[in-house]
């Protein structure tokens, strides 16, 4: 299946979000472990050809783009770049789906109701996506 977007590296991507996406960088996570950041993404130029771009026959790119509610906001703004791994972590949930025989959905968990409870303003989603 070839997907309508294009892949562009991050190396090349503008310094605002070189900086924000840091890609290829070498970071550690909580436990201390060396962890490389994707390099490689595609760029999605809108929210309608996100609605529209289909991963695998259940899965399509716009439900991997709404889950972070605490990217910086030039990270919301068109074009957004995704890591072209999320083309793997779909094929993996939809092998998963098919070995439990059942629907798998990709949430937040309930990051809007953590922000609330902290006493800070609601987040948003940018204008026209999904709530």
């Amino acid at each position: 299946m070839t997907l309508p977007l294009r892949i562009v590296d991050g190396l090349e991507l503008d310094d605002l979000h070189k900086s924000l996406l840091m890609p290829d960088a070498v970071v550690r996570d909580s436990q201390a472990r060396k962890r490389r950041l994707p390099r490689f993404f595609y760029a999605v130029d809108s929210w309608p050809l996100a609605l529209e771009t289909r991963l695998t026959p259940h899965f399509s790119l716009w439900e991997f783009m709404i889950v972070d509610l605490y990217e910086p906001e030039p990270l919301r703004r068109f074009p957004r770049y995704v890591p072209c791994a999320v083309s793997i972590l779909a094929a993996h949930l939809e092998v998963f789906r098919l070995q439990v025989g059942a629907p798998v959905h990709i949430a937040a968990n309930g990051v809007i109701d953590r922000h609330l409870m902290a006493g800070l303003p609601p987040v948003r989603p940018i204008h026209g996506e999904p709530r």
